[in-house]
Protein backbone atom coordinates (compact mmCIF):
# COMPACT_ATOMS: atom_id res chain seq x y z
CA UNK A 1 0.00 0.00 0.00
CA UNK A 2 1.19 3.74 -0.68
CA UNK A 3 0.14 6.24 1.97
CA UNK A 4 0.70 9.54 0.30
CA UNK A 5 0.32 12.60 3.12
CA UNK A 6 -1.27 15.93 2.42
CA UNK A 7 -0.14 17.97 4.99
CA UNK A 8 1.66 16.77 8.15
CA UNK A 9 2.43 18.15 11.74
CA UNK A 10 5.69 16.96 12.93
CA UNK A 11 5.60 18.79 15.94
CA UNK A 12 5.23 16.65 19.59
CA UNK A 13 1.99 16.91 21.53
CA UNK A 14 2.45 18.51 24.87
CA UNK A 15 1.81 16.02 27.56
CA UNK A 16 -1.12 15.89 29.50
CA UNK A 17 -0.47 16.83 33.50
CA UNK A 18 -2.41 14.11 35.19
CA UNK A 19 -1.89 12.96 39.10
CA UNK A 20 -2.46 9.81 39.78
CA UNK A 21 -4.18 8.53 40.91
CA UNK A 22 -7.16 9.91 38.01
CA UNK A 23 -10.63 9.28 38.95
CA UNK A 24 -12.69 12.20 37.45
CA UNK A 25 -12.07 12.24 32.89
CA UNK A 26 -10.32 14.78 31.69
CA UNK A 27 -10.97 16.41 28.14
CA UNK A 28 -8.63 15.33 26.12
CA UNK A 29 -6.38 17.57 23.54
CA UNK A 30 -7.04 17.38 20.28
CA UNK A 31 -6.66 20.10 18.11
CA UNK A 32 -9.34 21.05 16.08
CA UNK A 33 -12.21 18.59 17.01
CA UNK A 34 -14.58 20.41 15.04
CA UNK A 35 -12.84 19.44 12.06
CA UNK A 36 -12.81 23.03 10.66
CA UNK A 37 -11.37 24.17 7.25
CA UNK A 38 -9.57 27.45 6.73
CA UNK A 39 -10.31 29.64 4.61
CA UNK A 40 -8.44 28.79 1.23
CA UNK A 41 -7.58 25.52 2.71
CA UNK A 42 -8.84 21.57 1.59
CA UNK A 43 -7.61 20.21 5.00
CA UNK A 44 -8.62 20.43 8.52
CA UNK A 45 -6.45 22.81 10.38
CA UNK A 46 -4.05 20.18 12.85
CA UNK A 47 -4.86 17.25 10.54
CA UNK A 48 -2.67 15.10 8.20
CA UNK A 49 -4.69 13.63 5.38
CA UNK A 50 -3.63 10.43 3.62
CA UNK A 51 -5.58 7.64 1.08
CA UNK A 52 -4.79 4.63 0.27
CA UNK A 53 -3.17 3.92 -3.70
CA UNK A 54 -3.62 -0.20 -3.60
CA UNK A 55 -7.01 -2.35 -4.54
CA UNK A 56 -7.95 0.10 -7.03
CA UNK A 57 -8.63 3.18 -4.42
CA UNK A 58 -7.72 6.51 -6.18
CA UNK A 59 -7.03 9.92 -4.43
CA UNK A 60 -9.97 11.20 -3.45
CA UNK A 61 -11.16 15.38 -2.98
CA UNK A 62 -10.14 17.00 0.77
CA UNK A 63 -12.64 20.32 0.53
CA UNK A 64 -14.42 22.62 2.43
CA UNK A 65 -18.28 22.00 3.34
CA UNK A 66 -21.06 23.73 4.32
CA UNK A 67 -22.48 22.52 7.56
CA UNK A 68 -24.73 24.70 10.23
CA UNK A 69 -22.68 27.84 8.70
CA UNK A 70 -19.21 26.36 9.21
CA UNK A 71 -16.81 25.52 6.79
CA UNK A 72 -15.77 21.51 8.04
CA UNK A 73 -14.30 18.78 6.38
CA UNK A 74 -15.45 16.88 3.38
CA UNK A 75 -14.47 13.91 1.40
CA UNK A 76 -15.45 12.98 -2.55
CA UNK A 77 -14.72 10.96 -5.74
CA UNK A 78 -16.27 9.43 -8.11
CA UNK A 79 -13.99 6.37 -7.86
CA UNK A 80 -13.04 3.93 -5.24
CA UNK A 81 -11.67 5.55 -2.28
CA UNK A 82 -10.26 5.22 1.29
CA UNK A 83 -9.27 7.73 2.81
CA UNK A 84 -8.27 9.54 6.52
CA UNK A 85 -7.21 11.99 8.68
CA UNK A 86 -4.58 11.71 11.61
CA UNK A 87 -3.58 12.99 14.34
CA UNK A 88 -1.22 12.40 17.38
CA UNK A 89 -1.89 12.87 20.55
CA UNK A 90 -0.36 13.61 24.56
CA UNK A 91 -1.98 10.55 26.64
CA UNK A 92 -1.20 8.77 29.76
CA UNK A 93 -0.42 4.76 29.27
CA UNK A 94 -2.89 2.62 31.08
CA UNK A 95 -5.42 5.26 31.09
CA UNK A 96 -8.83 4.76 28.95
CA UNK A 97 -9.02 7.39 25.94
CA UNK A 98 -12.34 7.82 23.69
CA UNK A 99 -12.20 9.57 20.61
CA UNK A 100 -15.76 10.41 18.81
CA UNK A 101 -16.86 11.93 15.72
CA UNK A 102 -19.65 12.72 13.70
CA UNK A 103 -20.48 11.67 10.29
CA UNK A 104 -23.08 13.01 7.48
CA UNK A 105 -22.88 11.21 4.15
CA UNK A 106 -24.81 12.56 1.10
CA UNK A 107 -25.22 11.52 -2.78
CA UNK A 108 -22.88 12.86 -5.24
CA UNK A 109 -24.23 15.12 -8.23
CA UNK A 110 -24.28 12.21 -10.02
CA UNK A 111 -26.16 9.77 -7.92
CA UNK A 112 -29.00 11.77 -6.41
CA UNK A 113 -31.32 8.73 -7.32
CA UNK A 114 -29.73 6.96 -4.63
CA UNK A 115 -32.01 6.38 -0.88
CA UNK A 116 -28.70 4.91 0.94
CA UNK A 117 -25.79 5.07 -0.28
CA UNK A 118 -23.61 1.63 -1.60
CA UNK A 119 -20.67 0.00 -0.58
CA UNK A 120 -19.77 3.39 1.95
CA UNK A 121 -18.44 2.74 5.86
CA UNK A 122 -17.17 5.89 8.01
CA UNK A 123 -15.69 5.58 11.61
CA UNK A 124 -12.76 6.43 13.91
CA UNK A 125 -9.97 4.46 15.21
CA UNK A 126 -7.22 4.87 17.60
CA UNK A 127 -4.05 3.56 17.80
CA UNK A 128 -2.99 3.65 21.31
CA UNK A 129 1.05 3.01 20.25
CA UNK A 130 1.15 6.20 17.92
CA UNK A 131 1.70 4.32 14.98
CA UNK A 132 0.26 6.77 12.24
CA UNK A 133 -0.60 3.49 9.32
CA UNK A 134 -4.41 3.04 9.60
CA UNK A 135 -3.85 -0.73 8.52
CA UNK A 136 -1.70 -1.80 11.51
CA UNK A 137 -2.89 -4.82 13.53
CA UNK A 138 -2.67 -2.26 16.95
CA UNK A 139 -5.57 0.08 15.27
CA UNK A 140 -8.96 -0.28 17.11
CA UNK A 141 -11.29 0.93 14.67
CA UNK A 142 -15.26 1.72 15.05
CA UNK A 143 -17.12 1.84 11.54
CA UNK A 144 -20.38 2.44 10.79
CA UNK A 145 -22.53 2.45 7.39
CA UNK A 146 -25.44 4.88 7.46
CA UNK A 147 -28.48 6.55 5.30
CA UNK A 148 -28.10 9.82 3.30
CA UNK A 149 -28.68 13.05 5.26
CA UNK A 150 -28.25 10.84 8.24
CA UNK A 151 -26.27 12.22 10.97
CA UNK A 152 -24.05 9.52 13.07
CA UNK A 153 -21.61 9.33 15.91
CA UNK A 154 -18.88 6.81 15.83
CA UNK A 155 -17.07 6.36 19.07
CA UNK A 156 -13.84 4.13 19.72
CA UNK A 157 -11.98 3.49 23.09
CA UNK A 158 -8.63 2.23 23.75
CA UNK A 159 -6.31 2.00 26.64
CA UNK A 160 -3.49 3.71 26.02
CA UNK A 161 -0.11 1.98 25.99
CA UNK A 162 1.72 4.85 25.29
CA UNK A 163 2.42 8.42 25.83
CA UNK A 164 1.60 9.24 22.15
CA UNK A 165 -1.54 8.02 20.59
CA UNK A 166 -3.01 8.16 17.11
CA UNK A 167 -6.18 9.03 16.43
CA UNK A 168 -7.85 8.74 12.91
CA UNK A 169 -11.13 9.70 11.24
CA UNK A 170 -11.67 7.45 8.25
CA UNK A 171 -14.52 6.94 4.96
CA UNK A 172 -13.55 3.94 2.72
CA UNK A 173 -16.12 3.69 -0.64
CA UNK A 174 -16.15 0.68 -2.03
CA UNK A 175 -18.73 1.85 -4.74
CA UNK A 176 -18.17 5.24 -5.78
CA UNK A 177 -20.72 8.38 -5.60
CA UNK A 178 -21.22 9.68 -2.10
CA UNK A 179 -19.54 12.49 -0.32
CA UNK A 180 -18.51 12.27 3.25
CA UNK A 181 -18.89 15.08 5.77
CA UNK A 182 -16.94 14.55 9.48
CA UNK A 183 -16.91 17.11 12.51
CA UNK A 184 -17.77 18.47 15.40
CA UNK A 185 -15.79 15.26 17.66
CA UNK A 186 -15.26 14.72 21.57
CA UNK A 187 -11.84 13.15 23.41
CA UNK A 188 -11.63 12.24 26.80
CA UNK A 189 -9.43 10.14 28.81
CA UNK A 190 -10.38 8.28 31.83
CA UNK A 191 -9.17 5.79 34.94
CA UNK A 192 -11.27 2.62 33.56
CA UNK A 193 -14.04 3.55 30.58
CA UNK A 194 -14.85 7.21 29.04
CA UNK A 195 -18.61 8.08 28.81
CA UNK A 196 -19.14 8.80 24.64
CA UNK A 197 -19.24 12.01 25.21
CA UNK A 198 -19.06 14.42 28.49
CA UNK A 199 -22.69 15.65 29.91
CA UNK A 200 -23.98 17.13 33.42
CA UNK A 201 -26.69 14.00 35.02
CA UNK A 202 -28.77 14.39 37.77
CA UNK A 203 -30.06 11.45 39.45
CA UNK A 204 -33.35 11.55 41.60
CA UNK A 205 -32.65 8.90 44.32
CA UNK A 206 -35.40 7.08 45.85
CA UNK A 207 -34.94 5.78 49.26
CA UNK A 208 -36.21 1.97 50.07
CA UNK A 209 -39.57 0.88 50.13
CA UNK A 210 -40.79 4.27 48.73
CA UNK A 211 -44.11 4.11 47.37
CA UNK A 212 -45.73 4.19 44.29
CA UNK A 213 -47.23 8.11 44.84
CA UNK A 214 -43.50 9.00 45.25
CA UNK A 215 -42.08 7.18 42.30
CA UNK A 216 -44.78 8.94 40.91
CA UNK A 217 -43.92 12.23 41.53
CA UNK A 218 -40.26 11.68 41.38
CA UNK A 219 -41.05 10.40 37.75
CA UNK A 220 -42.45 13.86 36.47
CA UNK A 221 -39.39 15.73 38.35
CA UNK A 222 -37.42 13.62 35.89
CA UNK A 223 -39.75 14.51 32.80
CA UNK A 224 -39.73 17.92 33.87
CA UNK A 225 -36.20 18.03 34.21
CA UNK A 226 -34.80 15.65 31.63
CA UNK A 227 -33.09 13.68 34.81
CA UNK A 228 -32.47 10.07 35.44
CA UNK A 229 -35.03 8.52 38.30
CA UNK A 230 -33.93 4.74 40.49
CA UNK A 231 -33.93 3.22 44.01
CA UNK A 232 -30.19 2.09 43.77
CA UNK A 233 -27.54 4.39 45.51
CA UNK A 234 -24.78 2.17 43.71
CA UNK A 235 -26.62 2.84 40.20
CA UNK A 236 -26.28 6.65 41.54
CA UNK A 237 -22.90 6.66 41.78
CA UNK A 238 -20.94 4.37 38.94
CA UNK A 239 -21.16 7.78 36.57
CA UNK A 240 -18.29 9.54 39.03
CA UNK A 241 -15.66 8.25 37.04
CA UNK A 242 -17.21 8.14 33.72
CA UNK A 243 -18.52 12.22 34.01
CA UNK A 244 -17.47 15.34 34.05
CA UNK A 245 -18.64 17.39 35.86
CA UNK A 246 -19.82 15.28 38.75
CA UNK A 247 -23.24 13.67 38.55
CA UNK A 248 -25.57 15.16 41.18
CA UNK A 249 -27.70 13.23 43.51
CA UNK A 250 -30.57 14.08 44.44
CA UNK A 251 -31.34 11.61 47.63
CA UNK A 252 -35.08 11.83 49.13
CA UNK A 253 -35.55 11.44 52.30
CA UNK A 254 -31.69 10.16 52.65
CA UNK A 255 -32.52 9.31 56.41
CA UNK A 256 -34.31 6.44 55.26
CA UNK A 257 -31.28 4.56 54.40
CA UNK A 258 -30.26 4.96 58.57
CA UNK A 259 -28.82 1.82 60.30
CA UNK A 260 -26.57 1.16 63.33
CA UNK A 261 -23.36 1.73 61.72
CA UNK A 262 -24.79 4.74 59.98
CA UNK A 263 -27.77 6.37 61.80
CA UNK A 264 -27.96 9.80 59.46
CA UNK A 265 -28.77 7.77 56.59
CA UNK A 266 -27.55 8.43 53.37
CA UNK A 267 -25.06 10.77 52.78
CA UNK A 268 -22.15 12.62 50.25
CA UNK A 269 -19.49 10.36 52.43
CA UNK A 270 -20.60 7.43 51.10
CA UNK A 271 -20.51 7.89 48.07
CA UNK A 272 -17.08 9.97 48.25
CA UNK A 273 -16.02 6.21 50.07
CA UNK A 274 -17.44 3.92 47.86
CA UNK A 275 -17.25 5.84 44.37
CA UNK A 276 -14.79 8.03 44.67
CA UNK A 277 -14.31 11.07 44.33
CA UNK A 278 -17.96 11.22 45.02
CA UNK A 279 -21.23 13.52 43.81
CA UNK A 280 -22.84 16.67 43.85
CA UNK A 281 -25.09 15.21 47.19
CA UNK A 282 -28.25 17.11 47.58
CA UNK A 283 -31.20 15.89 50.14
CA UNK A 284 -34.70 16.86 49.71
CA UNK A 285 -38.13 15.36 51.15
CA UNK A 286 -40.58 13.89 49.01
CA UNK A 287 -42.85 16.58 49.22
CA UNK A 288 -40.05 19.07 47.30
CA UNK A 289 -40.68 16.81 44.15
CA UNK A 290 -43.44 18.88 43.13
CA UNK A 291 -41.20 21.76 42.92
CA UNK A 292 -38.40 20.37 41.14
Amino acid sequence: MTVDPKQSDKSRPAQPSLEPPTYEPIELHIDNLELEVPEGETVARSWTAAWATDDDFTPPEYYARNWEGRRVQGIRAETRYDAWLWQRVAVQPGLAFTFTMNFQVEPSEHNRERVRPAGIVVGVGIDPTGNVEPRMETVQWALRDLKYSQLVTASVTAIAEADIATVFVRSVAFVPGSDTLAASGFGALCQTVCARTLYPRTYVLLPPNAPPAVWEKAARAAQRNNWTVGGSADDAGLGTSLLSPRPTVIAINAISWSNPQEPQGLTANWFAQNYPPGVNFQTRSDNDLDLL
